[in-house]
């Protein structure tokens, strides 16, 4: 602690950020950094400190002795590489003061440029956008920002998609919400901040936390040389499918995921009836006699699943009431039966599964209760299964038994 502190000498934690900021700060420097402000008055070592984001080592501060609950970073001055940080003054990337900083409310990125602009306006005052460079952008009469002196934004993100951000704000009467978009032409050609695992999240974060700019993971600025700006990961994954049939409502619902890191998620799912053309799946199948059914999914990237198909077999009323689901998989280059089990009694029962690739017995599964098996085979044609429902209630036993066909399927 500096000889003006409330405890010279003594060695302290920075205390309490009340503003945070973490992004390629320094593009001189290995990774990402991170400028706080910090509350601790005279008992915190720093007010202002830029540390390594990978180790927290401090890279330079300043001492103030008073509650710096607020700071801020952008590139608002394009002659000088890395973004300018400031609380008490402005100071360049590496830490040598140039002057006096801008707002440090909210910061946007509006103009085309890639510079950063601020959100200014509080209380009754129309918010608006504005630089050093290029004054102000933006007068969005009749709108308020929000948390009083604070002057936040409702929403400062890149929600349309060109690398730019937005703003959204309420209006005065607070009966709506106004979203503003840049109109300066911009020769940046870069995909959507919200494809940054960084940033993505960050925006998220706008919502539980202090309305602090939401960064990207990597340098953006005036002078980013964008052959080393990471490109998002690919989606090369199709995606999965699973489907359920149900008794005796008689309806096959299929399932649809693509839920991996990086995946686009569903486009498009798509089944047919035996013969019949393709059709989007919107919502389960009602299908009232035995039928083979199709289906298939492609997701956003373009990446498709083969195509699957289920044989359903013909209503059986038998006197135990089951839910019956049979498909043939390929697990590597492993065939595979599986078989998905539904007790719809009211009470517990002891099933069954006969195949050709073996036998599984599960004696007392409750009401409602689910029962599923695999069964591997080398080579794997079509043919029929036997599923047997025994339970006994009151007295009263009950018993059925349900031949279920199967398709092909070759894994080689």
């Amino acid at each position: 602690m500096p000889p003006q502190s409330a405890t010279p000498g003594i060695e302290a934690r920075l205390g309490h950020g009340d503003a945070m900021h973490v992004t390629d700060i320094d593009p001189t420097r290995p990774g990402l950094e991170i400028y706080t402000v910090h509350e601790g008055a005279t008992y915190a070592p720093y007010g202002f400190a830029m540390r390594d984001a990978a180790t927290g080592e401090v890279l330079w501060g300043g001492y103030t002795g008073r509650d710096t609950g607020r700071g801020m970073i952008g590139d608002i001055d394009p002659t000088r590489p890395g973004l300018e940080a400031w609380a008490t003054d402005l100071r360049t990337a590496q830490g040598t003061p140039i002057g006096t900083g801008l707002g440090t409310n909210q910061s946007i990125r509006w103009a085309g440029d890639g510079s950063t602009q601020i959100v200014n306006g509080s209380g009754n005052q129309d918010v608006t956008v504005s630089d050093r460079t290029h004054g102000t952008m933006l007068t969005a009469t009749g709108t308020r920002a929000n948390n009083g002196t604070k002057g936040n934004a409702g929403l400062v993100a890149d929600v349309l998609g060109d690398w730019r951000e937005e703003l959204l704000v309420r209006t005065a009467d607070s009966s709506a919400i106004r979203l503003f978009v840049s109109t300066d032409l911009s020769d940046v050609k870069l995909y959507t901040l919200m494809h940054d695992a960084q940033y993505r999240p960050e925006v998220a974060r706008q919502q539980t936390t202090y309305n602090q700019p939401s960064y990207p993971g990597f340098y953006l600025a005036t002078d980013t040389d964008f052959t080393t700006v990471p490109l998002p990961a690919a989606d090369r994954t199709p995606p999965v499918l699973d489907t359920r049939f149900s008794e005796p409502a008689r309806t096959l619902t299929i399932v649809a995921s693509d839920a991996q890191t990086g995946d686009s998620g569903i486009a498009v799912v798509q089944y047919r009836v035996g013969s019949g053309g393709w059709q989007t799946y919107t919502a389960p199948i009602a299908l009232p006699a035995a039928a083979n059914v199709h289906y298939r999914a492609v997701d956003r990237a373009g990446n498709a699943t083969r195509q699957w198909s289920q044989t359903i077999p013909a209503a059986d009323r038998g006197a135990v009431d089951l839910g019956i689901s049979v498909r043939t998989q390929c697990v590597g280059t492993t065939a595979q039966l599986a078989v998905h089990l539904l007790n719809k009694e009211s009470a517990k029962a002891h099933l069954r599964i006969i195949t050709p690739f073996g036998e599984h017995k599960s004696t007392g599964v409750a009401a409602n209760g689910t029962v599923y098996r695999t069964f591997d085979a080398g080579a794997l044609a079509a043919g029929t299964l036997t599923v047997a429902g025994y339970t006994w209630v009151d007295g009263t036993a009950s018993y059925s038994a349900y031949t279920v066909p199967f398709a092909a399927v070759s894994c080689g």
